[in-house]
């Protein structure tokens, strides 16, 4: 993310990396907050002090937002506030309901059939994705959650959940 942001070449830039870089500290912060949390329950062992993982999150926050603020002033701006992107209204009407657990791995479909889109058999954004789809979360909230937790991709979601549903592998809630 700081080589982004030294590489950024206006404020709408550092805006939105600004509000990239907070919104995936916070997210990693309570993924992992919700991991030590679940070591303590079990009682396997001694597990850290949630105040160090959110001292920690606090410290990479002002580390982005110090390079922000330098690499503006470098540009000659000053100010910076953080910038999200739009959400598509679509994504937000959708909500997607696996019909089953696990991956989908496509093979029941013959290849000429997938109109491009891949297997969601290991990694990547389609698994990821189906992950987030409890039936419950709107398609936008399963976008935003999948590239907080993998990054930044260029990858069809709408597009690839409509194909699924089309296919009968997963249905819209209405």
């Amino acid at each position: 993310m700081l080589e982004q942001v030294a590489a950024a070449r206006d404020a709408d830039q550092l805006g939105r990396l600004l509000h990239e870089g907070g919104e995936r500290v916070e997210y990693f912060l309570v993924r992992e907050s919700q991991a030590v949390a679940s070591v303590v329950r079990l009682g396997l062992e001694q597990a850290p002090g949630l105040s160090d993982l959110a001292l920690f999150a606090a410290q990479q926050r002002q580390r982005l937002e110090r390079a922000v603020k330098e690499r503006a002033a470098q540009l000659g701006s000053d100010n910076i506030q953080p910038i999200a992107d739009p959400v598509d209204p679509e994504a937000s009407k959708i909500v997607v309901r696996r019909k089953r657990m696990g991956t989908i791995t496509l093979d029941d479909l013959p290849h000429d059939r997938r109109e491009g889109y891949p297997a969601a058999s290991f990694s990547g954004p389609p698994v990821t994705a189906l992950y987030w789809c409890d039936g419950k979360r709107n398609l936008a909230e399963v976008i935003r959650l999948t590239r907080l937790e993998i990054g930044p991709v260029k990858f069809d979601f709408k597009g690839y959940f409509k194909f699924l549903e089309r296919h009968g592998y997963v249905e819209f809630v209405r």
